[in-house]
């Protein structure tokens, strides 16, 4: 079987826009060909010569290039973060002042009155457990300073050096009275 090869005639067109939507320029471009071949005929039946091929490639393009571009998939604008903010005013800040020094004074009325509770309980030096390990309590801390505990009172306390015997002020933690272990039972109770 004989392939045939015909001679193709093309040309690329090139045009710009700017997108309506984002006003972003956009290019695009497109190929128009014919080949020269016994089937590409002019209305007398007369095989197109190279010259007729590039007048309708040049007509085919102007009507191309009068149209504006294609749709495309506009980027997402990036959001301006200063757009719609509300700044503080300087009566505003007063008032947060003024409000910060009202509670900063109910919180210290509270923690004195909490620390008052705390020292009638007497039980500073005393001995718990936690784990395997022996704690002895140097202080009592209402959980007014720690907003994020859910118990209302914290237990710092120092750690049993094993081998010495002794109890270590180097080592502090917070335990809460959820945490703690009773080691033996008072004579009293």
């Amino acid at each position: 079987m004989t392939t045939y090869v015909f001679e193709e005639v093309s040309r690329k067109f090139t045009k710009e826009g700017k997108c309506p939507k984002c006003g972003k320029y956009y290019k695009e471009t497109q190929k128009f060909s014919q080949t020269i071949n016994p089937y590409n005929v002019l209305p007398d039946n007369t095989i197109k010569t190279k010259e007729d091929i590039l007048k309708e490639i040049y007509k085919e393009a102007d009507a191309w290039l009068a149209t504006p571009i294609s749709p495309h998939k506009c980027p997402k604008p990036k959001k301006d973060i200063m757009e719609g903010l509300e700044y503080l005013t300087p009566r505003e800040l007063e008032k947060l002042k003024t409000a910060n020094e009202e509670i900063r004074k109910l919180l210290e009325e509270c923690e004195d009155k909490c620390k008052n509770i705390l020292s009638e309980l007497n039980i500073y030096n005393k001995v718990f457990k936690i784990g395997n390990r022996l704690k002895k309590i140097s202080r009592i801390t209402p959980a007014i300073e720690y907003s994020f505990s859910k118990d209302k009172i914290f237990i710092q306390a120092n750690s049993e050096n094993k081998k010495e015997h002794i109890f270590e002020d180097t080592d502090y933690h917070y335990y809460t009275p959820s945490d703690i272990q009773i080691v033996g039972v008072d004579k009293d109770e």
